[in-house]
């Protein structure tokens, strides 16, 4: 019994001191350049220079399929780091016109809009080797702490399930195949936008730290408006807007506005607008250049297209690092794993009026059933 008491005592120790010691971790991996790019697989195209025995991993090994990553993303940011402007918001070295860099693959600009990216701020700061570890590394341990910190607000600051819960989000296989695209961009953001509000609303009372998570808002949302990926941004931004609304009436015994808070919310919401204004302003013929692709400039689904199994093909995610086994690429059919069969049958039980502690996770199933079945209906 003393045991089990010391270990928690030391676990909540942990949990307490989380940012400082993910600060640690952070500085560690990139002091020693650590990242998890792909890059190696150019060895087999460019050889000139290069020994045959120099090996770039540590550990594990470069996946040819992840060319968005090794064979776009990445030589996008080392374009940036390497042009002779210097992170500029056009990149003429890429496409005879140039290529518009706020817009591609968030890349490294010097731009105000680089604040909402905080990934990139390794490669204004110490240059491409040092900044492809931090980006690397910041959006994983980030990723790790925000999914923590909304099981936290899903399970009622239930330790060891957001505990597991941080786990099975960052590492799930959907995030972690498309780490450096679209996906982790944006699973980040909503997480992002989730906890800052859920504090902004908790310290409601205390102006100092209401203004600092307001802030963290604002950029939060520039930064989820920028991945610029409407199949995914939209369903995300609905989730976000049910949390939101799940947090205001939980606290809503706190929210007492007064004149600094109307100054605090004009604010927030100018920095969002304006913002976004700036780069829709710089960018606005590449934008619409993006909105008469065939994609992501067009909507390709409007659900009903896929056949019933394909919301089971999650069952399939523990052997996509090892081998191809369905029609699709590992990439394309990875999922979050998940206990929907379950789930579905003890709902009953977990929406009874009583159980008042699982309404925001009644909310957020609720919400992933409906999203899935609906391409299948």
């Amino acid at each position: 019994m003393m045991c089990e008491k010391k270990n928690l005592k030391y676990s909540n120790r942990i949990l307490k001191y989380r940012y400082v010691i993910g600060l640690v971790i952070f500085i560690i991996l990139v002091l020693f350049k650590i990242h998890g790019s792909s890059i190696g697989e150019w060895q087999n195209f460019v050889t000139t220079n290069v020994e045959k025995n120099y090996k770039t991993n540590l550990f594990g090994k470069s996946r040819p399929i992840r060319s968005d990553e090794w064979n776009v993303q990445t030589p996008y940011f080392l374009a940036q780091s390497m042009s002779n402007d210097k992170f500029p918001v056009i990149n003429k070295n890429i496409t005879p016109s140039g290529q518009n860099m706020i817009i591609s693959y968030n890349a490294p600009v010097k731009d105000i809009s680089i604040l909402a990216k905080p990934f990139n701020w390794g490669f204004l700061l110490l240059g491409k080797d040092y900044g492809l570890s931090w980006y690397w590394c910041m959006k994983i341990i980030l990723l790790f702490l925000l999914s923590f910190e909304v099981c936290m607000i899903i399970t009622k600051q239930n330790k060891m399930v957001s505990i597991l819960g941080a786990f099975w989000i960052t590492l799930s296989p959907s995030v972690q195949w498309w780490f450096m695209q679209h996906v982790g961009d944006l699973v980040f953001y909503m997480e992002a936008i989730i906890v800052t509000f859920y504090y902004i609303i908790k310290n409601f009372n205390r102006i100092k730290l209401k203004i600092i998570f307001s802030l963290l808002f604002s950029l939060s949302c520039v930064g989820f408006a920028l991945v610029v990926y409407p199949a995914l941004q939209i369903p995300l931004a609905y989730l976000c807007i049910a949390f939101m609304i799940l947090i205001v009436t939980d606290y809503k015994y706190k929210i007492k506005f007064k004149f600094t808070d109307t100054i605090i919310l004009i604010a927030t919401v100018m920095v969002i607008l304006l913002m976004l204004l700036h780069v829709i302003i710089i960018s606005k013929e590449d934008i619409k250049i993006l909105l008469s692709t065939s994609y992501p400039g067009k909507r390709i689904s409007t659900g009903g297209d896929l056949t019933f199994y394909f919301i089971n093909l999650y069952l399939t995610n523990i052997f996509l690092p090892y081998k191809d086994i369905t029609f699709l690429n590992n990439c394309e059919v990875s999922s979050f794993i998940n206990f929907l069969p379950v789930v579905i049958l003890i709902l009953p039980v977990l929406i009874d009026k009583k159980s008042r502690k699982f309404k925001i996770w009644n909310n957020v199933f609720m919400f992933y059933t409906y999203r899935n079945f609906l391409y299948v209906i």
